[in-house]
């Protein structure tokens, strides 16, 4: 635990703002985070929550800089997991920092096991797992992992982000009806959540259900005005 409850504090603050994704409030939880990591440089919580920003930072396309950026949360993490290898919430967003921002997947599922073990029941573990797999061709492992997630949490106010994986799967298994469905609640349990529109968006398009698309796309526009096909292949 913390030992200073400012700190800790600090994080409970953030947490959150993070989950609004309302961009002003979003960036003043990135400052309380950045705050509770300067009061307590040994706080493994801290560092962990504060790459768990910044991976959301740079997924929503609201990095100044997405390289410095990306590298950051790296740092944090591996810095959360140095501080306290006993953390299985800390090795879990390590392992989705390295999946999702560095796409160095083996490296992450080892993370993501190391939790697991720690941790059985952790869903966040279950899911983001599921992510990694999910980006190395093992749908049926991932959506595994995803089903356990939802048995654990089935009422997860966070949900909006882990059911993303769903839609993920769906497409990834050509379901485009069924990408379409999971996309439609996803979104309506945050719609200001960028990486929800993409596979949602992709299986409209597969659809050829424009009018959709075209509300979908323009959706993802306002929260990400730089958008671009190109841009997301090169991330």
């Amino acid at each position: 635990p913390s030992h200073d409850a400012n700190a800790y504090d600090l994080v409970l603050r953030a947490m959150p703002l993070i989950n609004r994704l309302d961009k002003p409030l979003f960036l003043e939880a990135g400052d309380l985070l950045r705050r509770a990591v300067e009061l307590e440089p040994d706080y493994a919580a801290a560092h962990a929550w504060f790459a768990y920003w910044y991976m959301f930072l740079v997924g929503q396309g609201w990095a100044d800089n997405p390289a410095d950026s990306m590298a950051e949360a790296g740092r944090l993490a591996e810095r959360a997991i140095t501080l306290d290898p006993q953390d299985a919430k800390a090795l879990t967003i390590a392992g989705h920092v390295r999946a999702f921002l560095h796409h160095r997947l083996r490296e992450a599922i080892a993370l993501h096991e190391r939790a697991l073990m720690l941790n059985p029941n952790l869903a966040m573990a279950w899911n983001l797992s599921g992510v990694a797999y999910a980006y190395l061709g093992d749908l049926n492992e991932a959506e595994r992992r995803v089903a356990r997630y939802k048995q654990l949490s089935p009422f997860d106010p966070q949900a909006y982000f882990y059911d993303t994986a769903r839609i993920i799967i769906a497409l990834l298994k050509r379901s485009h009806e069924q990408a379409v469905e999971i996309g439609r609640e996803v979104s309506q349990m945050n719609p200001a959540f960028s990486a929800a529109c993409k596979p949602y968006l992709a299986a409209l398009g597969h659809l050829g259900q424009k009018q959709e698309a075209d509300a979908v796309r323009n959706r993802l526009l306002e929260i990400e005005p730089e958008f671009s096909i190109a841009r997301f292949v090169q991330a």
